[in-house]
Order: structure tokens, then C-alpha cells, then sequence
């Protein structure tokens, strides 16, 4: 029986000219998208646009994604990438001068802690937390970092280099029971791994649509639990986070005004509407296909990919726990040292397969769009790289 899932790579033309293993950095426009997005330009530059089908854009972007984490709608707000969602709702919880912030720094993408940085102004205390000798977050080290004047615990989903996944549900009942909120950064998870955020326990999470989302750049979707989000205040403020019913928002309404309950309060100003009917036309076509498929095939090409950079020689950092395994793949020098390294980078752009260079290793990261073939290609030119 054929395997469905497979039948998604044909939509995505870039395989005609390379083999794609990118992920990581950024994630491919398919047909269906980039008809989505040309409808929309075209629209706006015909002067076709009505601002309720940009709206209505909005909304299904809102929806598509609250079903992808298993979430309400009024628990997805639109913003323009992962700095905005983690900024606007870490600012808005009600710090006091000695609270607490735990992080993980060596796990998170630098972009992030420079947010935690920044909380230094407001006398904020960051409790950093250090990896385990094998790069796994010491979930025992969060918990012990954590008391009674700890206002957020906030960590990505995914490293960004080595691929390890966190343990979020252990991690969320923690938070939860001791009433801390919990946030995280998914940006290298998103749209390629499952995730339930209510089942595990998360407050916040926070994606860009141009990874595994496979939109654009300049649009992002944040989730805020309902139970948080009716009690947080934005630090910016504007129109399009209030709740003032079918009123547009050229008019002013009332000065005693409203917010949204819910996480649209972040919302600030227009939207990048094209972006978001782009990205509302990928996260439907993901969705024809089992969350569980889409994740089990990107799996599955990963651990095969690791396995044959091995015995070709090469250092793949990660940890031996499948469950803390993804999509993301590295390749350190390993016992021939750095010369061969910069060979299979050679030979790897030589044959047209398209990767990224983050801290001097050579990363690679799966969606479902890929093969098998494009793995055993990748593994051929390592076996034979001198």
C-alpha cells in the first residue's frame, strides 16, 4: 500500500533542481502556497483587496494553527515571527523587582536569550540553567531552579543545532502544579513534529511560518492559554487588540475600551496579510496528511541519515533516548578532523544539496518532502569524501 505522505513532494519543484535538507535555516514554498500568495498579490496590486478577505485570512491562519497544537482559536494570535510572540507575552506577565526567570541558554537560539537579557532592566533575576554532559536539558536542574518567586520557565521545543528535543510534558506539569507559566520557542518543531500543548502542559508557544510551517518570512503565530491570556497585559497596545465587535477600526469606540480576552490582544497593527494567506494555504495542505505521518516520516529519514553519517566516519552529536531525537541532523569532524569536514562540505554543494553551516558543523534538517533517495545520496558522498 502506498504511502500517502509521499505524494507531498511532488508539489514542491526545488527537488527538480537539488536535494533540499534545510529545514533548520528555512522551509520550502509549494505550488499550493505560492499560488496562494501570487492570488493575494495580484489581488492587492489589481485593486481587488477588500480588507474582510485579508481579515478573513486572519482567521483561518488562526485556525489552522490552533488545530495543528491542539488549541482554541481565541488562543492564537497573529504576529511577525518568534521574537515578537515571546517578547509580547513575557513582557506582559506581572513581574515584580526579585522575581525569577529560569532558561535554558545553551539549548535556546541566541535570538531568544537576548529577550531573557533584557529582563535585567526590570530587576529581573535569569537562574540560567546548564546542559547534561550529553546536550539534553537537566530537567532535575529547571525544577531545582525554580521557587516560589519564578514567574516564567521558557525553553525551545528543539535545539536548534544538535537536534535534541525537550521534554516538555515533565517539564509543563511542573510549571503547572507550582502555577508558573511556561513558554516556548518552536520554531525548529513546528509544522514537522506533533505537539499538544494543552496535554503537555504549555502556556505559550510561540512559531514563524518559514520553517517547518513552510510560509513565508515576516509572519509569525503565538498561542497563550486562555486562562493566562484573560489576565495579561500587553505592553503595546493597539486597535486591532480590542474587542470592540464589527466596529472598524478607523473608529475609535469607547474610551473605557476592552481587550480580547484571549491572545489576540497581542496583536499589533496590520498584519502581513499576504503572509498570512500564504501560510493559512501551507498549514491547510500539512494538514490533509496525519500529524503523526508527517512527524513518523521526517523521523524516520533523520535516524537514517545519523546512522549512515556514522559509519562514514563522522561525529553526530544527540542523545541515544528516541524520544528525544528529531528531525535535525548534525555533522561534526569526528575522527578525521576538520579538513574532511570542509571536503563534504565541498562535495555536498558539488551535487547540489542544499544545507547549513551553524558553529562550524554542518546541519541538516527533514521535512516530509523528503526521500529516502535524498538521504542515501547525502550518505554516498559522505562515505566517499576523503
Amino acid at each position: 500500500m502506498t504511502n500517502p505522505i509521499l505524494e507531498f513532494r511532488d508539489d514542491f519543484p526545488a527537488f527538480e533542481d537539488c536535494i533540499y535538507l534545510n529545514l533548520a535555516g528555512r522551509g520550502l514554498l509549494s505550488r499550493t502556497t505560492r499560488a496562494a500568495l501570487d492570488s493575494g498579490l495580484d489581488d492587492q496590486m489589481m485593486g481587488r483587496v477588500r480588507k474582510s478577505s485579508w481579515k478573513a485570512a486572519a482567521d483561518d491562519a488562526r485556525q489552522l494553527f490552533a488545530r495543528l497544537l491542539h488549541a482554541r482559536e481565541t488562543e492564537i494570535a497573529c504576529t511577525k515571527n518568534v521574537s515578537d510572540g515571546l517578547n509580547a507575552i513575557a513582557t506582559a506577565l506581572p513581574w515584580q523587582r526579585g522575581d525569577n526567570l529560569v532558561f535554558c541558554p545553551d539549548f535556546d537560539h541566541p535570538n531568544a536569550t537576548f529577550a531573557w537579557l533584557n529582563f535585567r532592566n526590570l530587576g529581573v533575576e535569569l537562574r540560567p540553567v546548564p546542559l547534561l554532559a550529553c546536550g539534553a536539558l537537566d530537567v532535575s536542574g529547571i525544577r531545582h531552579a525554580m521557587d516560589r518567586r519564578t514567574r516564567l520557565v521558557t525553553l525551545s521545543s528543539v535545539n536548534f543545532l544538535t537536534g535534541i528535543r525537550a521534554e516538555l510534558g515533565e517539564i509543563g506539569a511542573h510549571c503547572r502544579r507550582n502555577e508558573v507559566f511556561f513558554l516556548v520557542d518552536g520554531a525548529q518543531s513546528t509544522g514537522v513534529l506533533e505537539v499538544d500543548v494543552h496535554a503537555n502542559c504549555i502556556d505559550g508557544w510561540c512559531a514563524s511560518a518559514n520553517k517547518g510551517l513552510l510560509g513565508t518570512y515576516g509572519v509569525g503565530l503565538t498561542y497563550c492559554r486562555e486562562e493566562w491570556a484573560s489576565r495579561l497585559k500587553p505592553v503595546y497596545l493597539s486597535r486591532f487588540g480590542i474587542d470592540a465587535g464589527e466596529m472598524p477600526e478607523s473608529e475609535m469606540g469607547p474610551a473605557d475600551y476592552r481587550l480580547y480576552s484571549g491572545a489576540r490582544k497581542f496583536e499589533v497593527g496590520n498584519a502581513n496579510w499576504t503572509g498570512l494567506i500564504a501560510v493559512a494555504a501551507s498549514m491547510r495542505q500539512l494538514q490533509q496528511y496525519a500529524a503523526a505521518d508527517i512527524q513518523h516520516q521526517a523521523l524516520a529519514l533523520a535516524l537514517r541519515l545519523a546512522a549512515g553519517i556514522r559509519e562514514a566516519g563522522f561525529a553526530v552529536p544527540g542523545s541515544n533516548r528516541s524520544d528525544l531525537q528529531s528531525h535535525i541532523v548534525t555533522i561534526h569532524a569526528g575522527t578525521d578532523g576538520e579538513r574532511r569536514l570542509e571536503n563534504l562540505d565541498r562535495n555536498l554543494r558539488a551535487e547540489r544539496v542544499v544545507f547549513s553551516r551553524r558553529l562550524g558543523a554542518i546541519r541538516f534538517g527533514m521535512h516530509a518532502y523528503n526521500n529516502i533517495a535524498d538521504i542515501d545520496s547525502v550518505v554516498r558522498i559522505a562515505t566517499n569524501t576523503r
